[in-house]
C-alpha cells in the first residue's frame, strides 16, 4: 500500500461515526439459556451519570440488528439527551420459527417464550444496572409490532421495573387489559398510523 492510499484510509477512518466504539452485543445466563442484546453507550458515557435507558423490541421474525438499522435509530438522540439505548433480541420460537417475543393470548400464551422474554427483561435491567450504572427508575421500553404487542404486558406486569411505554403498531389486546395487574401506575405513548391494516387505528378485528 502507498502512502496516498494509507492517507485515504485514514482519512476515511476518521470521518465515519464511531458508532462502533460505543455499539456491541452483550450476552447474559438467563435460567440456563443464553440471551444477547445489542447496546449502544452515548458518546462520553461515564457511569456516574446514572443514565435512563430505552429497550427496543423488535418485530415478529426480526431481531436487534435489524431494529437499529431498519425500524429506530437512537444512537443521535442518545447522545444529545443523554440515555443508554438497547436492542432487546427475542427468542427463536420451535411453535412460531421465528424470533417471536411470547405475549399473552387468551387459553395461554402465543407460544413458549412468554416467561422466559419476562425473565430475560428483568436480566438486560440488572445487567445495565450492575454494569453501567443504569438509573433503575427510569427503564423505558418501546416496541414495534409484536414487539409492541409484549411492551404493552411489559406495562401490566412489569410496572415496578418499567416506568413508561412506547409501543408501535400494535394495540393493547382486550384480554392484557382485562388481566392487567400493574403494581403502579406508568406513562404510554401509544402511536397508531391511520392506515394501518393490521393495527387499525379506530380499534376492532382484522
Amino acid at each position: 500500500m502507498n502512502r496516498n492510499s494509507v492517507l485515504a484510509a485514514t482519512l476515511l477512518c476518521a470521518a465515519a461515526p464511531a458508532f462502533a466504539q460505543q455499539q456491541f452485543t452483550r450476552s447474559i445466563n438467563v435460567d440456563g439459556l443464553q440471551r444477547q442484546y445489542l447496546i449502544y453507550l452515548p458518546t462520553n458515557f461515564d457511569p456516574a451519570e446514572n443514565m435512563p435507558v430505552m429497550m427496543w423490541h423488535h418485530a415478529g421474525g426480526g431481531n436487534a440488528n435489524e431494529a437499529l438499522n431498519l425500524e429506530v435509530d437512537f444512537r443521535s438522540l442518545a447522545n444529545s439527551q443523554r440515555f443508554i439505548a438497547v436492542y432487546a433480541q427475542a427468542y427463536p420460537d420451535v411453535l412460531e420459527g421465528c424470533n417471536c417475543w411470547g405475549y399473552e393470548e387468551p387459553g395461554g400464551y402465543e407460544n413458549g417464550n412468554y416467561d422466559i422474554d419476562l425473565a430475560y427483561t428483568s436480566a438486560v435491567i440488572d445487567d445495565l444496572a450492575k454494569t453501567y450504572n443504569a438509573d433503575r427508575t427510569r427503564i423505558y421500553a418501546g416496541g414495534y409490532s409484536m414487539g409492541a404487542s409484549y411492551v404493552w404486558d411489559l406495562a401490566c406486569v412489569k410496572s415496578d421495573e418499567i416506568a413508561a411505554i412506547a409501543p408501535v403498531a400494535a394495540s393493547c389486546y382486550p384480554w392484557t387489559f382485562d388481566a392487567c395487574d400493574s403494581a403502579a401506575p406508568i406513562g404510554v405513548c401509544h402511536i397508531l398510523g391511520t392506515a394501518d391494516f393490521y393495527a387499525p387505528y379506530n380499534g376492532g378485528w382484522v
